[in-house]
């Protein structure tokens, strides 16, 4: 009797000892995040090479910059709400042949360097090689813990088109004022249904990327189109085709509300421009 109960309070011990030091009890993975209830205003993406992508919060909007572009802040807010969600579990390693390992030295390679800033404080991660479906090696600047996170490097692009807010010259039907198509002052006698896909195709309007020089060169203009807003602004839209008329490569777009020219893949500018073709082909009333 004596023997048993023995024997059970040493395997109750081993419990409790195993319990405590059990890297992946629920006590270990409790920790507080990382960034805590850090605000981040301020983040730099970069590779090896000095590749980077800085991005700014200003009144609540996200701006890329130097280029001045307004980022897409539904994803980014997205993805730093899951970066400050990210808290301390047992390390993968933490020597500095490890960190060569999976890439995430300082001095010998890594694959993203990830500065984030809110206010005053500054954080630096190192994100490295793939460690299975949607996580990474990462590691803090200064730290020699390497972590496995639910993070990777698609979740961190350095393509200007990947942050870009790509509704930036959406314009919402409420907006909307006065249309005129070419010289074509379009009004209540005009093709009511013709117009409403007009004015819903300039609500859903969406770019894929900067045009560059030379397809900026090549696009052959259609009609432009102006919109006076409610505001009394005026808004002049100039879509010009790529390619042949029958199946055309893309489209470049510009806005009077931005220096840019943008393109447009065909499925984005083909709905605009049939919305266009459709009140340019009826008689003017």
């Amino acid at each position: 009797m004596k023997t048993a109960t023995l024997l059970w309070l040493a395997a109750l011990q081993l419990l409790i000892i195993g319990w405590v030091h059990n890297p992946f009890s629920s006590a270990e993975r409790a920790q507080a995040p990382w960034l805590g209830d850090a605000e981040i205003d301020t983040f730099t993406v970069e590779d090896q090479d000095g590749t980077q992508r800085h991005l700014v919060r200003s009144d609540g909007v996200w701006m890329l910059e130097p280029e001045g572009l307004p980022g897409d802040g539904a994803k980014i807010d997205a993805l730093l709400d899951r970066l400050a969600a990210l808290s301390p579990t047992p390390p993968l390693a933490t020597s500095e042949a490890a960190a060569k390992r999976f890439a995430v030295a300082e001095a010998d390679g890594f694959e993203r360097r990830i500065t984030l800033v809110a206010g005053k404080k500054s954080w630096t991660a190192l994100l490295g090689r793939s460690q299975g479906p949607r996580h990474s090696a990462l590691r803090w600047a200064n730290e020699p813990e390497i972590y496995r996170v639910a993070l990777t490097l698609a979740d961190w692009p350095l393509a200007l088109e990947d942050w870009i807010d790509r509704t930036l010259l959406a314009l919402p039907e409420a907006q909307q004022g006065t249309l005129t198509v070419g010289s074509r002052v379009l009004t209540e006698a005009d093709d009511a249904s013709a117009v409403a896909t007009l004015r819903q195709r300039l609500a859903a309007l969406r770019v894929s990327r900067l045009a560059t020089e030379a397809e900026e060169a090549e696009a052959e203009a259609l009609a432009p189109l102006t919109v006076d807003t409610p505001a009394g602004e005026t808004l002049t839209l100039r879509l010009a085709r790529l390619g042949a008329e029958e199946s055309p490569t893309g489209y470049v777009l510009t806005s009077s509300a931005r220096p840019e020219s943008f393109y447009l893949a065909p499925y984005q500018g083909r709905p605009l421009r049939d919305a266009l073709a459709a009140l340019e082909s009826t008689p003017s009333p």
